[in-house]
């Protein structure tokens, strides 16, 4: 027997002795434990039985091949590792699905709860993800009008586990707040709002940042045409608008990003990462959201697929008030941001 077959051998007899140990422990996963031992028995009898392995060599043409069936099981074993990698993911996908409903059901729940459930019917609500912005919000909540066109104006801060004066500030400056016990990105935190919006009936929903970049004199222009049936979905974009420019990759990478969203569903946006954007509530009805940070393109998206008019209107995007961007570094931010296009498309 060669060295590297005893060592095969050896160590399937290593991994079967140590599932046997684990099986003493009643709470160890009985379906990890035979897959452990299965694994074990089949490089026991690879090591000690070569020959079995000539059958799958021969139907990939590595039969004859010198270290054919070494390859062979290589191949074999990447395709397992592979499958079983892709199986635990899919676990903690479904997992995190539970635990990220849950987190969000229950701060819909305390929301309601602190809240009078009778909101006006036709109001707009703007809904403002925030993470630590105490010190922009005091300048951003006063400007934002409590009016638009005779419809009243109420400002939902959702504050994404916050560790300063986030919440005592909106609520100082007379906004409603749902508090998220822990920062889990500002997708989940606008889908806490989505998810209160849901149940009541305004007529318009807006969504911008806290941080001072999107100025609030801005709201009129994108609720209008909603308000006027004119369209479904506003984007208030810089492109066709007026910016300052804070990163100027970033600034390309969002024509990039538009275009490619024009060619994949016939679009004709320019600013597909804009936070500020206004739009119809049965839009949330209709879309599937799922996104925690790189969110703003998979709604634009979602609602293009659903056949829901979008348009665009020019906004000022200037720097933030004061802080640090919640972003990311720019080739991470648009690696992700690519990823939730493809995801968002195909899905």
């Amino acid at each position: 027997m060669s060295t590297l077959r005893l060592i095969g051998f050896f160590c399937g007899l290593i991994v079967l002795l140590i599932t046997f140990y684990r099986l003493r422990f009643p709470a160890e996963k009985r379906t990890n434990i035979w897959l452990l031992i299965g694994f074990a028995v089949i490089l026991m009898l690879v090591s000690l039985f070569p020959g079995v392995v000539n059958l799958p060599a021969d139907l990939i043409s590595l039969g004859d091949q010198k270290g054919g069936r070494l390859i062979t099981l290589l191949l074999i074993s990447s395709a397992l590792l592979w499958f079983f990698i892709l199986y635990e993911r899919g676990k903690n996908d479904a997992r995190y699905f539970q635990f990220d409903q849950w987190a969000r059901n229950t701060t819909v729940k305390e929301f309601l709860e602190s809240y009078p459930k009778d909101f006006e019917e036709g109001t707009i609500f703007i809904l403002i993800p925030a993470y630590n912005e105490a010190e922009n919000l005091e300048q951003v909540l006063p400007k934002i009008p409590r009016r638009i066109n005779e419809k009243p104006v109420n400002r939902l801060i959702i504050d994404d586990g916050s560790t300063d004066a986030t919440c005592r500030v909106a609520q100082k400056q007379d906004a409603m707040v749902a508090v998220q016990r822990s920062n889990r990105g500002g997708g989940a935190a606008l889908k806490v709002g989505y998810e209160i919006i849901k149940k009541i009936s305004p007529a318009v929903v807006v969504t911008m940042d806290a941080d001072g970049q999107h100025a609030p004199e801005a709201i009129q222009s994108l609720v209008e045409p909603i308000l006027e049936n004119e369209a479904d979905f506003i984007i208030g974009s810089r492109i066709i608008g007026t910016h300052e420019i804070d990163s100027s990759l970033r600034f390309y990478g969002v024509r990039v990003f538009s275009k490619m969203i024009n060619i994949l569903l016939g679009t004709h946006i320019t600013d597909c990462s804009s936070g500020f954007r206004a739009f119809n509530k049965t839009i949330l009805d209709d879309c599937l959201l799922l996104e925690e940070q790189y969110h703003t393109a998979e709604l634009i998206i979602e609602a293009a697929k659903k056949g829901y008019r979008i348009e665009e209107r020019p906004i000022h995007i200037a720097k933030r008030l004061s802080g640090k961007s919640k972003k990311g570094k720019d080739f991470k931010y648009a690696l992700f941001f690519f990823r939730t296009i493809l995801k968002s498309w195909f899905r």
